[in-house]
């Protein structure tokens, strides 16, 4: 049975603000296989982690490799055995291109070969992986800012799913989005917003501990981990919501600091590295309290000790001025007898 457009966004949404994301993928993944006029899908992978995304998605979901490599119109595969070439794409077929990583010399060395013939007249592609993003280890930044020129060039719109690992949701909803609804809506980076629009630190299970003031200070603490190095505040992911391995887990759940892995600076930060402490300025709220978590502290610090020596000085004058006040009124009572 067919999805309507309300059950199909309905999916969408759960797979981006957690619930039953397991039903809704399956339900995406089926509904792309009974597309009336799929489009081809091409995924390019050079020594990529290709089999370890497969095992997640098929961990997941146990029919949807069945369904890419029977009923999807996936033309090309390595990992699954479908290779494709310039000549198995037919003219002016607008395919969904996912490319993980490209050996760096064939960027783009033969734009008339495969497969830059195929991204130049492809409905989007989509950049998999923090490497394909924004350039890593394997693909240098100046390659993809090469391939991006190329698809300005030609007009192909790119999409951009970071991550180390990328979760398979975000793959499979984006795919769903393109054939199904239309063009997702992106951010700055190209990141689509369904899934990177919000911070990590706003939807974090520390996070009235962060607004509290509440600072771990040591790995195993409990409270915010901002003092350990977590990048929540800067990185635009739904971790905190979806969680990994079937929703059991994640980064900051562990006690880990989020690393930031769909960021444009990861791993580096700008030199903070995955544990150097952000700035006040980059907290993301933008609060004095964040700011000036520690002078603040020992303003409260010298307060109570000047409240605890008010005091102290208190208790001591008291007795002085009540033997005082004894002595004076035995006075007065001496002085009214001796006029009696």
């Amino acid at each position: 049975m067919a999805l309507t457009r309300r059950q199909l966004l309905q999916c969408l949404a759960a797979t981006a603000c957690g619930g039953s994301i397991l039903q809704a993928l399956e339900e995406i993944a089926h509904a792309l296989a009974e597309h009336d006029a799929p489009s081809p899908v091409i995924w390019i992978n050079e020594g990529g982690d290709h089999l370890n995304f497969l095992g997640q998605l098929g961990s997941d979901i146990p029919t949807l490799l069945e369904l890419a490599v029977t009923r999807w119109n996936l033309v090309h595969y390595e990992p699954l055995g479908v290779g494709a070439t310039e000549t198995m794409v037919a003219p002016n077929s607008a395919a969904i291109v996912i490319l993980e990583v490209l050996p760096a010399e064939s960027v783009p060395a033969h734009p008339a070969h495969w497969p830059f013939n195929a991204i130049a007249q492809a409905k989007a592609l989509i950049l998999l992986g923090s490497d394909a993003c924004f350039g890593g280890v394997r693909w240098p930044n100046s390659e993809v800012e090469r391939l991006e020129r190329y698809c300005r060039e030609h007009s192909t719109p790119v999409i951009k799913l970071p991550g180390v690992p990328v979760p398979p949701h975000h793959l499979l909803g984006t795919l769903g989005h393109l054939e199904l609804v239309g063009f997702p809506r992106l951010d700055r980076f190209r990141r689509p917003t369904l899934y990177y629009g919000e911070t990590v630190c706003q939807r974090c299970e520390r996070r009235g501990d962060l607004e509290r003031g509440h600072f771990a200070e040591w790995f195993g603490d409990a409270g915010c981990l901002a003092l350990l190095g977590c990048k929540g505040p800067i990185t635009h992911n739904s971790c905190a919501v979806q969680k990994w391995n079937g929703g059991v887990n994640w980064c900051v759940g562990a006690g880990a600091p989020c690393a930031g892995c769909s960021e444009p600076g990861y791993p580096d930060h700008g030199g903070l590295g995955l544990y150097g402490r952000l700035p006040g300025d980059r907290m993301g709220m933008h609060s004095a309290l964040l700011q000036n978590t520690s002078t603040i502290g020992w303003v409260f610090f010298a307060l109570a000790g000047l409240g605890v020596g008010l005091k102290i000085l208190r208790d001591l004058v008291a007795p002085r001025k009540a033997g005082h006040v004894a002595n004076s009124a035995v006075q007065s009572d001496r002085a009214g007898s001796r006029s009696t």
